[in-house]
């Protein structure tokens, strides 16, 4: 990333580390079908054809994270698009790299974001002005409830 401080070889070692991680953490939901679940994410497919995607209360979104859930989400997806499910509620906070890895990710139809939180308002408007430019459209919910409702719409183009 431009302006970033890291030398070219802390930037090698970082990515390969976090390679390493998401492959662990991906490799560690494997074989429980429409479920990946490790010690830092859940991810699943509900009843209902959306994925939803949680973690532990206080987690910090960062690159790495961002990564290994990215992996996690891609494979339990297999290639097919599916409406996304975020509550950012648990959420401590979520680093810049991490906002941008998950803006540019492919795989989701469309994503809802949940926030009910003042925090999570916080991560969610920032989020959202990098998802302006996503390949799928995205919005902010103040409840699962309303989430659901729109992302059912994209249930039936992504299966």
């Amino acid at each position: 990333m431009s302006g970033s401080s890291l030398p070219d070889a802390s930037k090698r070692e970082r990515r390969s580390e976090a390679g390493r991680n998401r492959e662990s953490m991906a490799q560690e939901g494997r074989g429980k079908g429409d479920r990946i679940e490790t010690p830092e994410y859940t991810c699943w497919v509900g009843a209902d054809g959306i994925v939803r995607f949680s973690y532990p209360e206080g987690t910090d979104l960062n690159l790495d994270f961002a990564e290994a859930a990215g992996a996690g989400f891609l494979d339990l997806v297999h290639g097919h698009p599916r409406p996304l499910l975020v509550s950012l509620d648990q959420a401590k906070n979520m680093t810049r790299e991490a906002r941008v890895f998950f803006s540019n990710i492919e795989g989701p139809s469309a994503v809802g974001l949940v926030v009910e939180s003042p925090i999570a308002r916080v991560i969610g408007a920032m989020f959202m002005g990098l998802l302006r430019d996503a390949s799928y459209p995205a919005r902010v919910f103040a409840t699962e409830t309303e989430a659901v409702e729109w992302l059912k719409g994209f249930v039936k183009r992504s299966t």
